[in-house]
C-alpha cells in the first residue's frame, strides 16, 4: 500500500522512471532491514519441525515428501477444514497471484484490528504474520527471482493502477487508505460468474479474503489471537513453499549479498531433507535411507542432524 502511495505522490519519479524502468529506486527506498527476532526464528524452526515430524510418521514414503513440499497454504487450510471456504486463493491460482490477495487480506486485517482491539495486534502471531506478509512481499518487489515463475510484476502494476485510480484525488496515509479500502463494497465484482483470476481484481479478491477471514471468529468460535495463529500457519506454510522451489543459484548470489531470509529457510528445510534438491533413495543392501544432493551420496540420520555445511558442500 505505501508503494502505491508513493507512486502516486512523487511527481520527479516520472523523470526517474525514465532511467529506472523497473522502479528499482523506488521499491528499495521503502525497504527497511529489520534483524529476525528469536520469536519469529522460534516460529520458523517449530513450522519445520512438524512438517519433518509428518515425514517420519509416513515412513519416508517419497509421495509423502513429495505432498509436504506442494503445500502452499492449502495443508494448513486441509488441517482447518477449511479448504473448501478458502481454497478458491490458493489453489489454481498461480503463486504470485496467491501471494497479492492474502498479502492485501493480511494488511486490511493488520490495520482492521489495529484500529478496532489494539491490544490484538500485539499478540505474537498477529506480528509474526504481518512481518512474514510484509518479507514475502519484498521478495516480490525486490527479489523475484527467488519466487516461483509467473507474472507478478505484471499484476503488481495492476494492483499499483488499480488503487491509483480509486484514490487518485484524495492524499490519504498508508492506515487511511486501508480503513477507506474496508469499507468499500466490491460485492459487485466478486459475484462475477467469471473466473477470479481472469475477471476479479485483486483489490477485491483481497479485500473477499479480509471479509472472510474476520467471520472465522464468529463462525469457528475463535478469539482473535485464534485467527492469527492461522493466518501465521498459511504465512508459513507460503514461505516454506517458495524456499523449496528457488533455486540453489538464486540462494547464492543473495548469500554473496548477505543473504535473505528465504536462504535460511532453504537451507533448515534441507536439514531436515524436505526438500527437492535432495534425491532420497534406498541402499539396497542394507535398506538404509540415503541423501543423494549434487551427485554425492550421504548416509541419512535423522536423529543426527548437525553436519549442514557437510551435507549441502
Amino acid at each position: 500500500m505505501d508503494y502505491c502511495l508513493q507512486t502516486k505522490r512523487s511527481r520527479w519519479r516520472t523523470i526517474v522512471r525514465f532511467f529506472d524502468t523497473e522502479d528499482i529506486l523506488g521499491k528499495l527506498v521503502l525497504t527497511s532491514w529489520e534483524e529476525v527476532n528469536p520469536e519469529v526464528r522460534n516460529f520458523i524452526h517449530h513450522h519445520l519441525v512438524k512438517k519433518q515430524s509428518k515425514y517420519c510418521r509416513g515412513g519416508f514414503q517419497y509421495k509423502d515428501h513429495s505432498n509436504l513440499l506442494s503445500k502452499k497454504g492449502d495443508g494448513v487450510l486441509e488441517t482447518h477444514n477449511l479448504l473448501d471456504e478458502f481454497g478458491w486463493s490458493i489453489t489454481g491460482l498461480e503463486f504470485n497471484h496467491s501471494l497479492l490477495i492474502w498479502h492485501i487480506a493480511a494488511d486490511l486485517l493488520f490495520h482492521d484490528d489495529l484500529r478496532r482491539y489494539s491490544a490484538v495486534v500485539l499478540c505474537s502471531h498477529c506480528q509474526i504474520s504481518k512481518y512474514l506478509s510484509d518479507y514475502m512481499m519484498y521478495l516480490l518487489f525486490v527479489r523475484p527471482n527467488m519466487l516461483p515463475k509467473g507474472i507478478g510484476e505484471l499484476r503488481m502494476k495492476e494492483t499499483r493502477n488499480e488503487v491509483i485510480g480509486l484514490f487518485k484525488n484524495k492524499s490519504l496515509s498508508s492506515s487511511e487508505l486501508v480503513n477507506t479500502l474496508l469499507n468499500l463494497d466490491f460485492r459487485s465484482e466478486i459475484s462475477s460468474p467469471q473466473s477470479p483470476s481472469e475477471s476479479k481484481s485483486v483489490i477485491a479478491e483481497g479485500w473477499q479474503l479480509a471479509s472472510m477471514l474476520r467471520l472465522l471468529v464468529e463462525n469457528l468460535l475463535w478469539d482473535h489471537s485464534d485467527k492469527w495463529e492461522f493466518i501465521a500457519d498459511m504465512w508459513m506454510e507460503i514461505m516454506a513453499f517458495a524456499a523449496n522451489k528457488c533455486e540453489w543459484r538464486e540462494h547464492k548470489i543473495q548469500l554473496k549479498n548477505g543473504g535473505e531470509l528465504l536462504t535460511h529457510v532453504a537451507l533448515l528445510m534441507a536439514h531436515f531433507g524436505l526438500t527437492e534438491h535432495i534425491e532420497i533413495t534406498t541402499d539396497e543392501e542394507d535398506n538404509s535411507k540415503l541423501l543423494r544432493f549434487d551427485n554425492t551420496h550421504l548416509g541419512w540420520d535423522w536423529d543426527q542432524l548437525s553436519h549442514l555445511p557437510y551435507y549441502l558442500a
